[in-house]
């Protein structure tokens, strides 16, 4: 899922919290948008990071054509952070 900020410590779970992980999915979830998100690089703290691409409605191949583009052109896909 592709969320406005890094995953958070368990402890730190409350509703604010969840709406703010929701926030740019839900709306493209609701509406029927197609979307997908593609990993883009990774925090300092080593935590993923991913790109979210939408499209217009009823053009997944689209969408899937860009993702799949931007991961032969990059290779984050592939990466792993140090355990």
């Amino acid at each position: 899922p592709t969320t406005p900020i890094t995953a958070r410590p368990i402890e730190e779970g409350d509703l604010q919290v969840t709406f703010n992980l929701i926030r740019f999915t839900n709306p493209l979830n609701f509406l029927g948008v197609p979307a997908i998100s593609v990993p883009c690089g990774f925090t300092g703290e080593g935590l993923p990071v991913g790109l979210q691409l939408a499209g217009r409605w009823w053009d997944e191949a689209t969408v899937l054509r860009a993702a799949h583009t931007y991961e032969q052109a990059t290779d984050w896909h592939q990466r792993r952070p140090p355990l």
